[in-house]
């Protein structure tokens, strides 16, 4: 509060001495008064690794880039605490140890442990005690692991873990490990004693951009585009009814204006049945392509400028799906316990539809795929909320043909050679050209990918899969794998092969 009384502000604090309120002198007509309680202010510094907010680049803090000789000695610590890591939880230590190895570079690892950076905190007459909080980090991040360190002699100082209803005390020199992402406090400390806390943790967004440049360097520039100038391209055969009840329906409900969708027919009689169906539909601009899965996707891919965003759907969308997901609360006192993916198993299974089709996933899609330096992105394959997570995947994955967004760019090496399994061919294609793919993995597609008539369906047969299937593995042993022939479910005996996907 010294700074308080140097500023000559009037102050007040609490009876606990945890809260404090400033008084407002009288201005524009409001009356003075005493504004609300806020938290004392805390004695803390972040020392370490952390990312620069203009560059986005990882850059260690000032006080040990100008003081080595200070970092060398929080090294050593972090050695130790490390060690008490793996004794108190081991597996949850291999855990974050595999993750640190494959994914941060050593140069950013605090003493070469899977520590990246530090929050110092002083306990003594300017910071008594700590509220009950949850720390806002990365739910990947791990546990933490506190040292903390007296000087002097204080009474309380006592760790407190309100859901376990204990508190207890962090002896000088030791090192408790924890998840600071449940709820814990510090209580009061008195006496003339000081505690100094230092949290080791892990930053994952050191590594991520960092692990996906050095193992997937891009191959192309960054993609130019008006992502606000996307198109909507819907290859359909036999489906007319299906396309309207569907995807059409679907499109209609989010608002999606009727001159971006563009529906792609096989030939002329196509054409003529499309255009008497969708004669009272709005969306109703048809184009003839070409015979076969193979030849309207590559038709497609030819028929708008080159570098136009455009998002490919199958007729048969139903509804886009994502997990829940909690923002980022605001202000310490509304970050409660709340749902967050992947914590709670059975809300994780609950899939939910998407609110804003062209805010979250179409826009959030293409500036991924443009931040990313990708010229294609997709969405998580199987509608299963336990599979599904809350990241952007960037390297080699597979992106389902029923739902992708790219950049048109008319290259003949982007053309697919098979039917059945050209969406695996295309996502090594984009791949090899540019070096990696994006994949928005919360999100999937509400769809009966195997039981709708029409479509790939007329023509698919066991021995077309398994030609599809020959083809990729003969011409791509590099990016795919032989799974050999389904043996249950709607594809029991359809011969299947798998990406050789970056995770």
């Amino acid at each position: 509060m010294d700074k308080l009384t140097e500023k000559q502000r009037k102050f007040q604090l609490s009876e606990d001495k945890r809260e404090y309120r400033l008084w407002v002198e009288a201005k524009n007509g409001k009356a003075a008064h005493w504004d609300r309680w806020r938290s004392n202010p805390i004695p803390s510094a972040t020392a370490g690794w952390t990312i620069d907010k203009i560059t986005k680049k990882p850059t260690l803090s000032e006080n040990f880039r100008k003081h080595p000789e200070r970092q060398a000695v929080f090294d050593y610590m972090n050695q130790k605490a490390e060690r008490a890591y793996l004794k108190i939880a081991p597996a949850e230590f291999r855990s974050r140890r595999k993750f640190v190895q494959s994914r941060i570079s050593l140069e950013h690892r605090l003493g070469k442990t899977i520590f990246t950076t530090l929050a110092i905190n002083q306990y003594g007459d300017e910071m008594p005690a700590m509220n009950f909080h949850i720390d806002s980090s990365d739910k990947d991040s791990g546990l933490t692991c506190i040292s903390v360190f007296n000087k002097g002699h204080y009474t309380g100082g006592y760790f407190v873990l309100p859901q376990y209803r204990c508190a207890f005390k962090v002896g000088d020199g030791d090192v408790f490990v924890g998840d600071s992402r449940k709820v814990h406090g510090v209580t009061q400390i008195e006496g003339e004693g000081q505690r100094l806390s230092v949290v080791s943790y892990l930053r994952t967004d050191l590594g991520y951009a960092e692990y996906v440049e050095k193992a997937y360097p891009p191959r192309s520039p960054r993609p130019q585009f008006r992502v606000d100038r996307y198109q909507i391209g819907i290859p359909s055969y036999r489906r007319q009814e299906t396309l309207k009840k569907k995807t059409l329906a679907f499109l209609n409900r989010h608002n999606i204006d009727p001159k971006r969708v563009t529906i792609f027919v096989a030939d002329e009689a196509e054409y003529k049945i499309y255009t008497k169906a969708l004669q009272e539909s709005p969306y109703n601009k048809i184009v003839i392509a070409a015979p076969g899965i193979m030849g309207v996707r590559n038709f497609m891919a030819q028929y708008y400028k080159e570098g136009t965003p455009v998002v490919f759907i199958d007729d048969d969308i139903q509804d886009l799906e994502t997990i829940p997901f909690v923002k980022k609360a605001k202000k310490d006192e509304d970050a409660r316990e709340e749902l967050v993916a992947g914590e709670n198993q059975k809300e994780q299974n609950k899939l939910e539809p998407v609110r804003n089709f062209e805010a979250d996933v179409i826009f959030r899609g293409f500036n991924a795929m443009r931040e990313y330096q990708s010229y294609i992105w997709g969405i998580y394959a199987a509608p299963n909320g336990y599979f599904l997570k809350n990241r952007v995947a960037v390297g080699l994955y597979y992106i389902i043909a029923s739902f992708y967004g790219t950049i048109i760019r008319h290259s003949k090496d982007l053309l697919v050679g098979t039917a059945d399994k050209e969406d695996y061919e295309r996502s090594v294609l984009y791949f090899i050209k540019d070096g990696r793919v994006v994949r928005l993995d919360s999100v999937t597609a509400d769809t009966d990918y195997y039981g709708e008539k029409g479509g790939l369906q007329e023509t698919r047969t066991p021995k077309t899969v398994e030609e599809g299937a020959i083809y990729m593995l003969k011409k791509y042993p590099k990016y795919c794998y032989d799974l050999g022939k389904r043996q249950k479910g709607a594809m029991k005996g359809m011969h299947e092969v798998r990406l050789k996907e970056s995770d």
